[in-house]
């Protein structure tokens, strides 16, 4: 076997010249994939900016929202008639007091107490 081929120079300047030329391959393909990656990066932060602004729009229309007065509502009509004021005026209708009189000792509204008397009368035996 004659191996005399490895030690030409033409040889070595081969595969020297393949090594440069594998070399300047591998850098141009570097370069192509630095390219696409900063060309991303790039479209990426366009999206993410185009994103910001139109959270930035939303806000400031919530904000504007915000500040204009609420609607207003209508007063309520008072405190209304819980249990124990309930309870309190069936006992005084069992006593004999008038409507007039438990409405202004109950603090409550005098159709309240009327609508509590008849639905007394509906529900069981009649008051005095």
């Amino acid at each position: 076997m004659n191996l005399n081929w490895i030690l030409s120079p033409v040889t070595v300047y081969a595969v020297l010249a393949m090594a440069l030329i594998g070399t300047l391959v591998l850098f141009i393909t570097a370069k192509r994939e630095i390219q696409r990656a900063v060309r991303a990066a790039r479209d990426a932060r366009e999206s993410v900016d185009g994103a910001l602004q139109e959270m930035s729009v939303g806000i400031e229309q919530l904000r504007t929202e915000m500040s204009l007065p609420a609607p207003v509502s209508a007063p309520a009509a008072g405190p209304a008639l819980n249990l124990t004021k309930r309870a309190q005026a069936l006992r005084m209708l069992r006593r004999g007091e008038s409507v007039q009189s438990i409405a202004s000792a109950l603090c409550a509204p005098r159709n309240e107490i009327e609508l509590l008397v008849k639905v007394q009368q509906l529900k069981g035996p009649p008051l005095p």
